[in-house]
């Protein structure tokens, strides 16, 4: 048995305590949201099915009311998500000084471990820190978000490379939402070698639920919420994709107001 003195010097620290706890709840938290966009996306495709095969039947007819309690379920569970999701948006967090290319680094090393092992990633950093001024764990949901979205898009094996970068000049924006930053910028930039999005889906891209039909995973929860945070911070999220060929999603962030120098970054 140890002595009294042992196990005091064994025992974790006050502050190491407090700062595991920390670490735990953030990552569970993003790992929950990224659940709450996986079962949103089986549940599009179910509601998606279930509209179509009542095109085919008559209504009165058993196999018709047998549907359209299904789609009722469904929405309630759909609703259900977006309850869940809200809960991760309202909750409050401690805005903070960050580094991108740290805060991408960070949520690849769990995102990594759930992800299919045919599914290669390519990082492209910065050189040069790119400071940014926000809350830790909404920008680790919206990283994972956009990661998972675009992991759907890939059938069975293909790349995802994630690039930041400090934009002296806004490139040129086709389907968009937010704010145009202030320059330069901060630039997440998450490409895949997916079958892309269709045109049809392109209008309401934003939105949740999508308007047109989502036949196509990629498309739920993900997208809207990068919106909600850009337009939080002050900046935009944009999209550009090639049916059958890839998408790339771009999140600009305007860059924390200070120098290195100033302030040590949180990585």
């Amino acid at each position: 048995m140890k002595d009294p003195e042992q196990k005091s010097q064994d025992a974790p620290l006050p502050t190491e305590r407090r700062l595991l706890a920390a670490a735990w709840k953030e990552t569970l938290s993003t790992i929950t949201l990224g659940f709450t966009h996986d079962l949103n996306n089986v549940l599009t495709g179910i509601l998606g099915l279930t509209e179509a095969m009542l095109l085919e039947t008559t209504p009165g007819e058993p196999p018709h009311e047998n549907l359209m309690l299904l789609k009722r379920s469904g929405q309630q569970a759909a609703q259900l998500v977006e309850q869940l999701a809200a809960l991760h948006r309202a909750r409050p967090g401690q805005q903070d000084y960050h580094d991108l290319s740290a805060m991408v680094t960070r949520s690849l090393e769990f995102l990594r471990c759930g992800m299919s092992k045919h599914i290669e990633f390519v990082t492209e950093f910065s050189a040069n820190p790119v400071p940014i001024f926000v809350d830790a764990v909404e920008l680790q949901q919206i990283i994972a978000n956009l990661v998972l979205n675009a992991a759907d898009t890939i059938p069975e094996r293909g790349c995802l490379t994630l690039r930041t970068s400090l934009e002296n000049s806004l490139p040129p924006l086709t389907t968009w939402a937010g704010l145009p930053p202030r320059l330069p910028a901060a630039s997440l930039v998450i490409q895949d070698t997916g079958g892309g999005i269709p045109a049809d889906l392109l209008p309401a891209i934003f939105d949740y639920p999508p308007s047109a039909k989502p036949h196509r995973a990629g498309v739920g929860l993900g997208l809207r919420h990068a919106r909600l945070f850009a337009e939080k911070y002050g900046g935009a999220v944009a999209i550009e994709t090639t049916d059958g060929v890839g998408t790339t999603a771009r999140l600009l962030l305007p860059l924390a107001d200070f120098t290195e120098a100033d302030r040590p970054l949180s990585s």
